[in-house]
């Protein structure tokens, strides 16, 4: 079973392709490569999206609300 993070551009579920870590003059900083199904692949900072995800799980959006949505933005039946 391949790891998982929320996409940072949808927030979906999104497969971590690689995970390294870069030198920099103030310590080492880890990356991931993240891939959403149908996207394209981006290159995040790690700890940015730990943080990120802790802050949607500490408040989480709440669904929409599809009644409320235009008959042209519905999602279809």
């Amino acid at each position: 079973m391949t790891h998982t993070v929320p996409c940072p551009e949808c927030h979906r579920p999104a497969h971590v392709l690689d995970s390294f870590t870069l030198q920099r003059s103030a310590g080492p900083v880890r990356f991931l490569r993240v891939q959403c199904d149908g996207s394209l692949a981006f290159l995040v900072n790690a700890e940015e999206m730990d943080n990120a995800s802790q802050q949607r799980q500490a408040n989480p959006v709440d669904p929409v609300d599809e009644t409320a949505l235009h008959p042209a933005a519905r999602p279809c039946p």
